[in-house]
């Protein structure tokens, strides 16, 4: 492996991933407005992979549904910490929620079962709550993965 692609730096990759999102779809900052509460941590690459294409599905639910309708700007949040053993990322909005009944463990949406598949690889537990918006945290072990 290159020495300089083996690490992503967790601070950056959000807001560039985000800012990347917010471009394509054409969304400015006074729509949608994101915090980052991201500890300036450096990344492996098994485990920035997965949780860059995480964020990016829920970024971009966000974008497509989490606000429509609504005229007051969106907050969205977006938090990494690192523990003692584990990595916890959370991801909230405070958009429309997921919609009475639906339960995103059992759907057949491909972008839930996506996510589900990215926190396993990642070795990771998970929970979505939907109150106030939807707020998807994730804890996983910080050791390296098997490759």
């Amino acid at each position: 492996r290159s020495e300089g692609i083996s690490n992503i730096n967790s601070r950056e990759y959000f807001k560039e991933l985000c800012g990347h999102l917010f471009a394509t779809y054409s969304v400015s900052s006074q729509q949608i407005k994101v915090s980052y509460e991201v500890e300036d941590i450096s990344l492996e690459l098994a485990h920035g992979i997965p949780l860059g294409l995480i964020t990016n599905e829920l970024v971009t639910n966000v974008i497509k549904y989490a606000f429509n309708g609504r005229e007051e700007v969106g907050a969205v949040s977006i938090s990494l910490q690192e523990g003692k053993e584990n990595l916890v990322f959370v991801f909230s909005d405070n958009g429309l929620g997921l919609p009475p009944g639906f339960d995103p463990t059992v759907t057949k949406s491909m972008g839930f079962r996506l996510i589900q598949i990215l926190s396993r690889q990642l070795r990771g537990t998970y929970k979505f709550k939907n109150v106030g918006g939807l707020t998807f945290e994730l804890s996983f072990p910080k050791d390296e993965l098997d490759e």
